[in-house]
């Protein structure tokens, strides 16, 4: 490819305003020549196109900028105008509808506005004597430019870090070393031990009404590599979700959806022990698919595939110990309510009603099967031993006994 004139200022332009300014390059398939910029918290000029091409007005290519500028302006949720920098002499500055050209070579800016909001440009467009070796040095700058931010945004920084998912990790991991330490003799017993460190079993639910079990189970895990997966997880999915809800609505939807997913488990399965954050790791997946799809991220290849993984890591977790499948499947579908309850955007208020009394009837309905459901089968005897051995070696002996009574008494009265 033949390099002009006007292609140097356009990779010189862009040089500037992505080291210098914070924009970032946008992959539009079919852009001819041209480079398109974005960055959101430029609010004069979200949206850049660099082009060499010469042209006197936004007419003659109405259908190609108006499609580019409506997906870029569902990226980065702005309908500012589009702000075309033009490097070709034989161009015109002009102003149509919604789109801006203006004129930039070394011997000329045609809007003082461009100059004030960025200064550095005036030093960096100049001619050069070859313009082929201007390019490609340009070319290999911006790549070790990428390479760092892209380092840069790898790397763990506290202040940016999703803190509500951090801390929820850490309490799991807090109880898994206690109950490791404390609790955990035989290695062979960990379900026993899972359950007197407050899983979810449904016979010592529906027989001793412990429902707090329901609350406590999301924080034990069964094994220090699901709990590593599942914080990872978490991690990725609370980076973007933290950012898009409140303190307290991220809560709610995290913990909601945990708990909805755990009533499932109680109403719709057998005598089973469930642990885990699953259900609430199900329900921020779902509030972030929601949440790319309101924003429209699939259509930016680069975010698409960037979200393509953080989804497939997630599904992975169906395959891991401890949840049962009723609890991911309460907990996404619980998460989808939620997030468009709690959710700003315009898209979802005027289905909000809607979505709050299906929701209050949805919990009427649950809370009714939970508080129904009177028989846990099938029968464990062996465990109901075990865990009833765990709390009399931690010295509980009177709550080891009531226990044990109760399990005994449902079991030969059914």
């Amino acid at each position: 490819m033949e390099y002009t004139r006007a292609d140097v200022f356009v990779y010189q332009i862009m040089d500037c305003l992505v080291s210098e300014y914070d924009y970032k390059i946008v992959n539009v398939p079919g852009s001819r020549r041209d480079i398109w910029l974005a960055n959101e918290k430029n609010l004069m000029y979200p949206m850049i196109r660099l082009t060499p091409t010469p042209t006197t007005s936004a007419m003659f290519e109405k259908e190609y900028l108006t499609k580019i500028k409506k997906a870029l302006a569902t990226l980065i949720q702005s309908e500012k105008s589009l702000l075309i920098i033009n490097t070709n002499e034989s161009s015109s500055a002009y102003i149509e509808e919604d789109v801006v050209q203006i004129i930039a070579t070394d011997q000329f800016i045609s809007d003082n506005n461009l100059i004030s909001t960025f200064p550095s440009l005036l030093k960096m467009i100049h001619g050069v004597e070859d313009n082929q070796e201007e390019c490609a040095r340009l070319m290999r700058h911006m790549e070790s430019q990428q390479m760092k931010k892209v380092k840069e945004a790898n790397r763990f920084h506290w202040k940016s870090a999703p803190k509500l998912s951090l801390i929820i990790v850490a309490i799991c991991a807090i109880i898994f070393v206690a109950m490791n330490y404390f609790l955990n003799e035989d290695a062979t017993k960990w379900i026993a031990t899972m359950v007197a460190g407050g899983g979810y079993y449904k016979a010592m639910v529906v027989y001793g009404h412990e429902y707090w079990r329901l609350f406590t189970s999301i924080f034990i895990h069964y094994d220090i590599f699901t709990l590593l997966f599942y914080g990872i997880s978490l991690y990725q999915l609370g980076k973007v979700m933290e950012n898009s809800f409140s303190k307290i609505k991220y809560l709610i939807l995290f913990f909601g959806s945990a708990l909805v997913g755990n009533v499932l488990v109680l109403v719709f399965s057998g005598n089973n022990v469930s642990v885990g954050m699953g259900g609430g790791l199900f329900g921020i997946l779902a509030a972030f698919i929601l949440y790319v799809w309101d924003n429209q991220l699939y259509r930016n290849p680069v975010t698409r595939m960037r979200v393509s993984q953080i989804v497939m890591i997630t599904m992975l977790a169906l395959f891991f110990s401890g949840s049962s499948p009723f609890a991911f499947i309460g907990g996404f579908v619980a998460g989808l309510f939620l997030s468009v309850m709690l959710s700003k955007s315009q898209r979802f208020i005027p289905f909000q009603k809607h979505f709050y009394l299906c929701g209050a009837m949805c919990i009427v309905f649950l809370g009714y099967g939970a508080l129904t459901t009177t028989t846990a089968f099938p029968q464990y005897q062996d465990l109901d031993k075990e865990v009833v051995k765990e709390y009399k070696r931690l010295g509980l002996e009177n709550y080891s006994q009531h226990v044990d009574n109760y399990l005994k008494k449902a079991y030969e009265e059914k």
